[in-house]
């Protein structure tokens, strides 16, 4: 017990010296001389409004840390076009798996964008769940997220917490592998059901066969919105904000199309059309 505690403290001691918020650009350039190259992309633009620019991929020797980099066409460090980035930096564990990332200007300033700008994962593996805290530069936590999984890895669980490390929320997944559906319940700090103002409180989505995983907008087939007690309810959200409906079905025509259908608690069809979606 004592050396699993050692081992758990030491990890997070190691974690904690990752990031910083300011990068020594000139020993990052002597360090990736020693680092693999595994992947180049270059970006060639025309417009006086984006610069063209090479991003190169680096790996330590030991696979443990991964950096790309954006640099001119004359070799020199550029920010992106309009996220003001030069370096995005992951650390890996053994197991090939991100625990830290972080990103920071060409100057080596850590980036401050949207969201806070060191995101760290810790694997808890006995229980089968994830846990990403959300750091800013002093690395104080802004947020944490919470997964756990089943025996397939799929998501039956996520919780998320403010920086006080307060429960906000939690959605739970369950799934029903002879019927292919996922049913989704949100839950406030109080664990009580989260209800819309039309009644929506539950959400069931039905994949199809052989592709029955995680959310994906490929493989589901049909999605079913339910009140507290499993009946159907009509609310108007994402596919028509005009329109009330309950049932939402999707079918592939053929051709790269999509036909999707509307229909209330009823079953009367409420809108239709079709789309044609892009190749992967």
């Amino acid at each position: 017990m004592i050396n699993k505690l050692l081992t758990f403290l030491f990890a997070l001691f190691a974690l904690s010296n990752f990031a910083r918020s300011q990068m020594d650009i000139e020993k990052l350039k002597l360090s990736i001389v020693e680092y693999n190259l595994i992947e180049t992309d270059s970006l060639i633009s025309e417009s006086p409004y984006f610069e063209s620019m090479v991003s190169k991929t680096y790996a330590s020797q030991d696979s443990l840390e991964i950096y790309r980099i954006n640099f001119d066409l004359n070799g020199e460090l550029i920010n992106s076009s309009g996220w003001g980035i030069a370096i995005a930096c992951s650390h890996l564990d053994s197991l090939g798996r991100k625990i830290e990332s972080s990103q920071y200007d060409k100057d080596g300033t850590l980036a401050e964008t949207d969201t806070p700008p060191i995101i760290e994962t810790v694997y808890f593996d006995s229980i089968s769940m994830e846990q990403t805290n959300y750091r800013n530069s002093d690395r104080s936590i802004e947020g944490r997220m919470e997964n756990t999984y089943d025996e397939q890895r799929r998501v039956i669980e996520m919780r998320w917490y403010d920086k006080n490390l307060n429960l906000e929320s939690r959605t739970t997944y369950d799934f029903d592998d002879k019927n292919r559906t996922r049913t989704e319940r949100s839950y406030n700090s109080s664990s009580e059901l989260q209800i819309s103002k039309c009644g929506r409180a539950i959400h069931v989505i039905t994949y199809e066969e052989g592709s029955f995983a995680e959310y994906n907008f490929y493989t589901w087939v049909e999605e079913r919105f339910y009140d507290e007690v499993m009946n159907l309810v009509d609310c108007s959200h994402n596919y028509s904000f005009d329109k009330q409906f309950s049932i939402v079905k999707r079918e592939k025509l053929g051709n790269n199309r999509m036909k999707f259908t509307l229909l209330n608690a009823k079953n009367e069809i409420v809108e239709s059309s079709e789309f044609e979606m892009e190749k992967n």
